[in-house]
């Protein structure tokens, strides 16, 4: 999200939009990264490579992924705008859109939503909505569904509500928050759930190529499971959702914030999982504090009736080189016989997928190897916990 300044009459100096603020103040101390790996590795020793630095500013004023008014969980983009309500002028706001609807901060201040109106602090459902028009500068007239002949650099959406204040304006930087704004109203009139972001990208790479790690992978651990699993409840009790499922415990003891988890659904003769929550980094120079997750959970067809294949493929998407690499993890159970009966072991192989160039590919790819092995153990207690409920 590129940094906006208000347009303002002349004579008055142009006032920087506020920062971007995570819709959650949620923190957890106990967020040992079993994703973040890729993440909070980034950082090491990055401060002194001046190629390839991004601005983290710039960067972190991107979207993430947050809990709707309402209270349920919903996917939403907080983003930076100017705003112009009815026929108030033009001022700098913090945008919150879900699949619920919509809202407006004062970005001088933390007192709720739409200062101007009754509906402070709460959401503005879809519905309120009859009209999404979008002007896109850069976009050719066909591409963009409202005409204009004003000269901007700055992508505009107008919305028309049937309740106050009626008519709202928005200007962002970039033409994305736009696009997502209109997308999310034509989704919500149609009931169709919006999609996560950047999974697109990681549900198309698991077509290809039907669950196979698409680099090599190393073993980087091993390990033998309770006493009493067999191969065969091991399939079932990774197929479950909700905190049924080992992976789901995992999630929260890595203190992942603002979680939408959907159902398994099949996929390439398997079955999918699809992930997206905000997780905290270790403290890092130059580093956020947070980042958001997409991440995909893949349950191999089972060809042979002994052993089970998960893989998991991570993408975090506000971090420097998020677009240059995807983390896979594949988790093998094989189930062997013993003298205290069927004995199942695991066995974790780790690939990162480059898809782009990046300077530190020793960092991250050292740093995520050693924390994904610090990780399991915490992943082995999970199995642990979900036996013993």
């Amino acid at each position: 999200m590129q940094r906006l300044t208000m347009q303002r009459p002349s004579g008055q100096q142009p006032e920087p939009c506020a920062r971007f603020e995570a819709c959650s103040d949620n923190t957890s101390s106990s967020c040992e990264p079993a994703h973040s790996s890729h993440c909070s590795g980034i950082f090491l020793r990055v401060g002194g490579t001046e190629a390839g630095l991004v601005d983290l500013e710039d960067l972190l004023e991107g979207s993430v992924t947050a809990n709707s008014a309402s209270g349920g969980n919903a996917v939403c983009e907080v983003v930076t705008c100017i705003a112009a309500e009815g026929e108030q002028p033009w001022c700098p706001r913090r945008m919150l859109l879900s699949d619920a609807g919509f809202s407006l901060q004062n970005s001088q201040s933390t007192q709720g939503f739409f200062v101007s109106s009754e509906r402070a602090t709460e959401l503005m459902p879809w519905s309120d909505v009859q009209r999404v028009s979008v002007f896109d500068p850069n976009a050719t007239p066909s591409q963009s569904s409202k005409s204009s002949s004003r000269q901007s650099n700055l992508c505009e959406a107008e919305l028309e509500l049937s309740k106050p204040p009626g008519r709202l304006r928005l200007q962002f930087g970039t033409a994305g928050p736009a696009q997502v704004l209109q997308q999310l109203w034509q989704q919500s009139s149609q009931g169709v759930s919006p999609p996560l972001p950047g999974m697109d990208v990681l549900l198309e790479e698991l077509k290809l190529t039907k669950g196979s790690p698409p680099c090599p992978t190393r073993s980087v651990f091993t390990s033998v499971l309770p006493d009493g699993l067999t191969i065969s409840k091991v399939r079932q009790m990774f197929s479950t959702n909700g905190r049924e499922n080992p992976i789901m415990r995992l999630h929260d003891r890595m203190g992942a914030q603002n979680m939408v988890e959907r159902d398994w659904e099949p996929l390439a003769g398997g079955l999918v999982k699809c992930l997206h929550f905000v997780l905290p980094l270790k403290p890092q120079p130059m580093a956020p504090e947070k980042t958001r997750v997409s991440l995909v959970y893949f349950l191999c067809p089972s060809a042979e009736g002994s052993k089970v294949i998960l893989q998991k493929v991570t993408r975090a998407l506000d971090i420097p080189y998020a677009n240059s690499f995807r983390v896979h993890h594949e988790h093998t159970f094989v189930e062997a016989p013993s003298d205290k009966g069927p004995q199942v072991s695991v066995d974790m192989g780790l690939g990162i997928n480059w898809v782009d160039r990046c300077f530190v590919k020793q960092i991250i790819e050292s740093s995520t190897r050693r924390e994904t092995q610090e990780s399991m153990q915490d992943f082995m207690d999970c199995i642990s916990e979900t036996m013993a409920a």
